[in-house]
């Protein structure tokens, strides 16, 4: 009997020992996120972008311990751990206790992190009805007669300016005597792109005198400057108007959608708008970077930029990867949040960097655009990801 009581105790002591040390608490300081670019590596030291494990929002709590140089190890909440720049990290005054030890052998690996950066907004103008299109399609020659061009909207008296060694175009005014607002310009840049500007529609004209504001909607400036256009552009190059830019314009100013009324506000106190009209291909698609983005006030036509060309299409035709795998793809690089407000499928050659554009998704968000090539299956932003 005594043995079986000595053997009963032995193991209740053991038992509240091991519980002892499974409820054994470490104390370590609270910090909270106050700066950008908040990014967690693997390693005590600064590393590239695509080294890095994940990016934390301002005002995220994490606990610290162990110091490098200018960095310090830190955990979340939810258990992500690495090294981020002290610079980014203030002192709370508080501290918290958690159950494990916060040492390099918790560092988290990429792969391992989920975390959602780009939400989409429930307002979000988003492709969904889409099925088979050529793979790519092929960018020719220029379209448009440049001579013509230069007769048309410069006039019979234009002259070419002299051209410096480190010019990238030849430069054309309407006339060289003239005030510098009453004198219209042309740039032909050795890539075959063209812009025009006409500076009485907009700018101060040497004085006190301000451009008038639009009044209107761009609903309404939209028509305007297809009308001005077309006494240029006479082969449909005006059909399609963009949607992207007139979204973001709709996001941007107010971190959110804009009401009605404040729309109307901001639209009619600006002295133009702004339009990209673009060129699509036989399949119906955009191709991204190649149209007409043209500024227009109440005085008239501001300018263009003109890229547009002729291209061929491929005989080998797919189907485009899901926006939802779109999405997760561009997901994979970002460090910060960000909505996605426009979806599209287009052609691109972002990713090419040739004359070859790829079937792709257009993903604009109010924090940069992305462009998912569906055939090379990689993605690229135009802004900063974090």
């Amino acid at each position: 009997m005594k043995r079986k009581v000595c053997v009963f105790l032995i193991l209740c002591v053991f038992l509240s020992m091991f519980a002892f040390a499974l409820s054994e608490q470490y104390k370590y300081p609270v910090y909270e996120v106050n700066g950008r670019p908040a990014i967690l590596y693997p390693a005590g030291e600064w590393l590239s972008m695509n080294e890095s494990i994940c990016g934390l929002e301002t005002g995220t709590k994490v606990i610290a311990n162990l110091n490098a140089n200018d960095m310090l190890l830190v955990s979340t909440e939810d258990g992500v751990c690495g090294w981020m720049m002290k610079d980014l990290l203030k002192f709370t005054g508080e501290y918290a206790y958690v159950d494990y030890v916060l040492d390099e052998d918790r560092i988290s690996k990429r792969e391992d992190v989920n975390i959602s950066y780009i939400t989409i907004d429930e307002k979000a103008d988003l492709l969904t009805d889409y099925g088979v299109y050529p793979k790519t399609v092929y960018r020719g020659e220029c379209t448009h007669n440049v001579e013509a061009l230069l007769l048309s909207l410069l006039g019979e008296n234009y002259v070419q300016e002299p051209r410096s060694e480190w010019a990238s175009s030849d430069d054309y005014v309407s006339e060289a005597n003239v005030e510098p607002w009453e004198r219209k310009s042309v740039h032909v840049y050795d890539d075959g792109n063209i812009w025009y500007y006409d500076p009485s529609v907009s700018s101060e004209r040497g004085g006190e005198y301000e451009p008038p504001r639009m009044n209107m909607l761009p609903e309404e400036s939209a028509l305007i400057a297809k009308g001005l256009l077309s006494r240029y552009f006479t082969g449909g190059e005006t059909d399609h108007v963009g949607k992207s830019r007139l979204i973001r314009e709709r996001w941007g100013y107010a971190d959110r959608w804009m009401t009605d009324e404040e729309y109307r506000k901001y639209m009619y106190e600006r002295d133009l708008h702004y339009f990209n009209f673009e060129h699509r291909a036989l399949s119906g698609l955009s191709i991204l970077g190649d149209g007409i983005l043209a500024s227009v006030g109440v005085n008239g036509l501001n300018g263009f930029d003109l890229s547009w060309h002729n291209f061929t299409e491929s005989e080998e035709v797919i189907a485009p990867i899901p926006l939802e795998e779109a999405v997760k793809m561009a997901n994979s690089t970002r460090m910060a949040k960000a909505t996605l407000l426009y979806a599209d499928l287009v052609y691109s050659n972002w990713l090419t960097e040739s004359n070859e554009y790829n079937l792709s998704w257009y993903l604009v968000t109010d924090a940069g655009s992305y462009v998912v090539d569906c055939v090379l299956m990689k993605h690229k932003c135009d802004s900063y990801e974090y």
